[in-house]
């Protein structure tokens, strides 16, 4: 009479196991970020912050996001703190031996996320971006060198650092601090990372027009392009994660400035190929070793629980107990977190203007070749003296949101 009380126990240890199991775990659910697309900058605004106050594991990422919203929205001191904390909590690259063993044995989205490398680099661009505005050029030129590092950490030997804007800036940055022969090396580098990156898949030119421009430039105008890429499974391997690109609506930004059209922006930095090339992280290796051992110690598990049963055997159905229960306990399920206000590229244009106040008047250009106006935006800056001791240029920075108040057409004149 042994065998059916047997069977009965190994049963309910079965399907407690799996109840259990399943019940562990709690996939990471965002804010949503339809608002900031949508350029309902207020409402993302609200979104993030309360996110940000209560998140657990995504500080990271939210502060990130809501500095993304407070540029959009033009409050460059607010944005700049938020990179730069975020910025500081990016730095502590490698995971702690608890975090370690919590990934392990648990979801990957409950450790503390801190970025990775692409979104890193990104973060120390901003930072930088946002520096320049604030008239510190020094500290500018400090985030774009801390890019270039981030760029190339955990990434494969023939991509290396092959993000071309942390150059470029740091060459704009560098011109501005007085540092004309730094400023010439770190062109030359943005020259050859661009070349590299291109010559690897990444979209656009070699050797872009702002590149050329840069002797007898002093006015750029940035512009963070598209929609960049978020992380889904991959549909044959659930348990891994790839990149997916979304369609876009904007591909380029027209510039004016007072009136007179100036030039088409160009891609120096292609984001979406930067998320793609910067793999190797320890959990991919992580995650490939727990799904083989939890298909593995599941159907060991299973047949040694049936093989117990059908012998009586107390101890094989202990062991396939205790090997079903750790596989039911072991999540593959990937860590989709991502940056989800990113660009699909960034892109520039160096011109050469007066000295004094001017009206810059931006335009997106849509995947048809037709613009967009609800992207349309205009902007009033000054341009120092040249022979000014430091900033004797300018940055503009200009994010594809739809604006709160579009401008539908340019101010009227003739192209230069």
């Amino acid at each position: 009479m042994r065998r059916p009380c047997t069977r009965q126990l190994a049963s309910r240890v079965a399907l407690w196991a799996a109840v259990s199991g399943g019940a562990a775990c709690t996939a990471w659910v965002p804010p949503p970020v339809e608002p900031y697309w949508q350029g309902r900058l207020d409402v993302a605004e609200e979104l993030f912050r309360e996110r940000l106050d209560s998140s657990d594991g995504d500080w990271v990422l939210m502060a990130n996001e809501l500095a993304t919203t407070l540029d959009a929205k033009g409050d460059v001191d607010g944005a700049w703190r938020l990179f730069y904390d975020a910025g500081r909590a990016m730095e502590t690259w490698d995971a702690s031996i608890g975090e370690r063993v919590g990934t392990v044995v648990g979801r990957e989205d409950t450790r503390e996320y801190r970025g990775e490398p692409y979104e890193r680099a990104l973060n120390s661009i901003y930072t930088g971006i946002l520096a320049f505005e604030r008239g510190e050029p020094d500290n500018a030129r400090a985030s774009f060198k801390e890019a270039m590092l981030r760029d190339a950490e955990q990434s494969e030997e023939e991509f290396g650092s092959d993000f071309a804007p942390s150059f470029y800036l740091a060459a704009w940055a560098s011109r501005d601090n007085g540092q004309a022969s730094e400023a010439r090396s770190f062109l030359q580098e943005a020259r050859q990372a661009r070349a590299g990156a291109v010559a690897h898949g990444a979209r656009g030119k070699s050797d872009p027009l702002a590149f050329r421009n840069f002797e007898s430039s002093n006015l750029l105008v940035l512009a963070s392009v598209g929609r960049g890429p978020w992380k889904v499974a991959r549909r044959d391997r659930p348990d891994m994660v790839v990149m997916a690109s979304p369609t876009q609506r904007v591909r380029a930004a027209r510039v004016f400035v007072d009136g007179v059209l100036r030039g088409t922006t160009e891609v120096i930095g292609d984001v979406d190929f930067q998320a793609n090339t910067r793999g190797g992280r320890w959990l991919d290796g992580i995650r490939e070793g727990k799904a083989v051992f939890k298909e593995v110690s599941g159907t060991a598990g299973t047949v040694l629980l049936l093989e117990g049963i059908d012998r009586d055997d107390k101890g094989l159905m202990l062991a396939g107990a205790i090997a079903l229960l750790g596989s039911l306990f072991i999540s593959v399920d990937p860590d989709l977190r991502c940056w989800r206000t990113l660009p699909d590229t960034l892109q520039a244009i160096a011109l050469d203007v007066t000295p004094g106040e001017h009206t810059v008047f931006v335009e997106f250009i849509a995947t048809d070749g037709r613009v967009d106006p609800q992207y349309s935006r205009e902007y009033r800056i000054t341009v120092p003296d040249r022979d000014a001791p430091r900033l004797q240029t300018t940055i503009l920075h200009a994010r594809s949101v739809p604006a709160p108040t579009p401008h539908r057409y340019p101010p009227t004149g003739g192209s230069q």
